[in-house]
């Protein structure tokens, strides 16, 4: 029986399958909040998702399926980063369209532009990040048409005329590259989620479901979600890898003398203990694999 304990599991969850016979899910990899989607950085060489009992923070992406899809599920034929896209959590904030056109709440945590799982004041949302890639992103205006190009080595950006070292200037000619994360993160259904929606939440462990999805972040969310979880894959989840954690998250007000917005908080909580927890967040880790070369037009 698993010790993994988050509170009270959501009432209307139904019971569902494991994630071990589910295929390589490829990401996109988009911009935070209602940015532009990046240009494609120099495409790298395909590995397969592996998991290692020891932390790594930069998962080698992807780029096709492992294996053509089950008829089991109804569909046949290969697929690839074309056809499936990782779900997203988006951090809701005052000029996103997401509150100006949908009505979500600044400050809410959303799932599929459809879903709220988290509103200011609310208890925060027990995740496990299953796996984390950092890339340098070309910082454009928020207004710009133009895609920004994505390296993942400061190296690249170097070579390419650009600087990973903020000034004014820098940005101001397009030269600025900040640090940009990209993580997949599976996250319990909350107690009060309504039964219409559970269906969201498709794998079952320890009396819970749980929903898979990925999270960009930048800027002060990088600061706030991005460096705690590298710092604790190099320290407290060493041995077991980032699938060995529990994390609350929930989001925070930050402001300047132009604007106010939302930042998604990653708090760490402990370390997972029980063998059947870690194999379980493992195996979805496994599952779920970031393909940073495959862009859409959509936000």
């Amino acid at each position: 029986m698993s010790k993994l304990q988050f509170g009270k599991p959501a009432t209307a969850a139904a019971p569902k399958a494991a994630p071990a016979p589910t295929p390589v899910v490829e990401a996109q990899a988009t911009v935070v909040a209602e940015a532009p989607a990046p240009k494609k950085a120099t495409p790298r060489a395909a590995k397969p998702a592996e998991v290692a009992p020891v932390a790594a923070p930069t998962p080698a992406p992807t780029t096709a399926l492992a294996a053509p899809a089950s008829s089991a599920i109804g569909i046949e034929g290969e697929l690839d980063q074309r056809d499936i896209r990782l779900p997203r959590f988006n951090t809701v904030n005052p000029t996103s369209k997401l509150c100006t056109e949908q009505d979500f709440p600044a400050g809410a945590i959303v799932f599929e532009k459809e879903v709220t799982l988290f509103e200011k004041g609310a208890d925060q949302l027990d995740t496990v990040v299953l796996r984390l890639k950092k890339v340098f992103q070309q910082k454009l205006p928020f207004d710009s048409e133009e895609r920004p190009q994505v390296f993942d080595s400061s190296a690249e950006v170097e070579a390419n005329g650009g600087t990973i070292k903020y000034s004014k200037e820098a940005e101001e000619d397009g030269r600025f590259y900040q640090s940009v994360a990209h993580i997949v993160l599976a996250v319990r259904a909350p107690n009060d989620l309504p039964a219409e929606e559970v269906y969201c939440f498709s794998y079952e462990h320890g009396g819970a479901n749980w929903a898979v999805g990925v999270i960009t972040v930048a800027g002060s969310s990088y600061t706030s979600f991005a460096v705690p979880v590298i710092n604790k894959a190099y320290g407290a989840l060493k041995a077991t890898g980032l699938a060995g954690g529990l994390w609350g998250v929930s989001t925070e007000k930050r402001s300047n003398d132009k604007n106010t917005w939302y930042v998604p908080v990653a708090k760490f909580a402990s370390v997972l203990t029980d063998a059947d927890d870690l194999a379980f967040f493992r195996d979805l880790a496994s599952v779920y694999s970031l393909d940073l070369n495959a862009h859409s037009d959509e936000e």
